[in-house]
């Protein structure tokens, strides 16, 4: 899976991180999924992972994890 970060964009409130977004895009090696999306992280998802090759982990392992959590996900009616 390849992923290019587009932006991060961190929240503040009363002086602490209170989040960080995370714009960016991935394609799988066989370019059967293309896709560009936004994962709100906690502040403790994001400390320790700043630097963009500890992030792009970061992002695939929540990707992976929020598509197999089992969640439902509500269809069109």
């Amino acid at each position: 899976m390849s992923i290019q970060i587009a932006s991060i964009n961190t929240k503040f409130g009363e002086g602490d991180i209170t989040g960080v977004d995370v714009r960016f895009s991935f394609k799988t090696e066989s370019r059967k999924i293309d896709s560009s999306i936004r994962v709100e992280l906690s502040p403790e998802e994001y400390q320790g992972n700043e630097s963009i090759d500890k992030l792009k982990a970061k992002l695939k392992e929540v990707l992976i994890e929020e598509l197999t959590s089992g969640e439902e996900i509500p269809t069109a009616e």
